[in-house]
């Protein structure tokens, strides 16, 4: 899942032109008999499909949150849910966790003292895993019917 927006924004890229395909191949009545290309073309009848992909995809940025300050190795083999945030193994620390660059150009600019953008790295760890918290609270990935599917 980390690489979920991405793949998103690939395809929203890509939709016209699988538009274009499909009626390209239905103009000539040559349509190919895979599972895939069946797949594709009724997935563009949907005339939300590029909503329903501009949704998906802010919210794989928003699960992207996750990446901050969580072991990429922790990630990889648990799925969301299953991160114990409260475990510090599985947590990056203060100076692996990922800042922002202008958040990160502000600190220099500061000239603060090093415990002070510790301590500011420590405040935004601890940000990051109550949004995380919230958003598990929130999820209906909680619900094993959801899990069903």
């Amino acid at each position: 899942w980390l690489e979920n927006s991405d793949v998103a924004n690939r395809a929203l890229d890509m939709l016209p032109h699988l538009k274009s395909y499909v009626d390209g191949v239905e103009k000539n009545k040559e349509a190919p008999c895979s599972n895939s290309y069946n797949l594709i073309k009724e997935a563009i009848k949907d005339k939300l499909l590029p909503s329903k992909l501009t949704i998906f995809r802010t919210v794989a940025c928003e699960l992207g949150l996750i990446e901050r300050f969580v072991g990429k190795d922790v990630l990889m083999k648990n799925s969301i849910l299953e991160i114990d945030i409260n475990d510090i193994k599985s947590l990056c620390t203060d100076k692996q966790m990922d800042l922002d660059i202008s958040t990160l150009s502000c600190i220099r600019k500061s000239q603060v003292p090093e415990k002070d953008a510790t301590a500011l790295r420590k405040e935004c760890m601890q940000f990051l895993l109550n949004c995380l918290q919230k958003m598990r609270e929130c999820s209906p990935l909680i619900y094993s019917l959801t899990k069903a599917v």
